[in-house]
């Protein structure tokens, strides 16, 4: 009953955050006011007064700062920045020659894109709050170094996108005849044996 609750209750707050002013809608109705008062070209860098009243003004809602601060314009230069991430990593995927390099490049930057577009959706109220840091932005130590980790596969990936994986060949009937365990020993090495249906196999003599 808890947790249905409080998802009840994040769904109130987003379709109504003004009827929760002082507890769950605060930081949604800060959120929207700093994204409001920024205007085109915002109020200045660290000039932003609706910070000091955002909770987590530098980690999840840094991009209602960054609207308050830079406006419009700033915010659009982010939206641009990551369209480009977007795009560029979907370029280094279709250009790699493997099937491990195509999927890595597709699935980080599939999670850093998807991240960044949560957060923005949380910031401008179009979802209920997640707590969802924006990538390469936010304030933060595991979060910042998982997303450039994730960068550096996908550079990874772009620096040989003509190499291929070199193909291993798997010889079967090899397989089977080692099925015993016993080592493989090259023919001219073998011990010359009786042939004939009723040779008898000889135990091994330890000296």
């Amino acid at each position: 009953i808890g947790p249905l609750r409080h998802v009840n209750t994040r769904v109130e707050v987003f379709l109504n955050p003004w009827q929760f002013p002082f507890d769950e809608g605060y930081q949604n109705i800060h959120s929207l006011t700093a994204l409001g008062t920024g205007g085109l070209y915002g109020r200045g860098l660290c000039l932003g007064r609706e910070k000091m009243l955002l909770p987590a003004a530098w980690t999840d809602y840094v991009a209602s700062t960054l609207g308050e601060e830079a406006g419009l314009i700033g915010m659009l230069m982010l939206l641009t920045g990551f369209v480009i991430f977007t795009y560029r990593g979907l370029d280094i995927a279709k250009r790699a020659k493997h099937d491990f390099g195509t999927v890595m490049a597709v699935g980080l930057t599939a999670i850093i894109s998807v991240q960044a577009l949560i957060n923005l959706a949380v910031v401008t109220s179009a979802i209920p709050a997640t707590g969802v840091p924006l990538p390469f932005i936010s304030y933060g130590g595991s979060a910042l170094v998982c997303m450039l980790w994730g960068v550096g596969l996908i550079l990874s990936v772009s620096r040989r996108p003509n190499e291929e994986l070199k193909d291993c060949t798997i010889d079967e009937s090899r397989n089977i005849r080692r099925g015993n365990r016993r080592t493989h020993l090259p023919r001219r090495k073998r011990r010359p044996s009786n042939q004939g249906p009723t040779a008898k196999r000889r135990s091994p003599v330890y000296r």
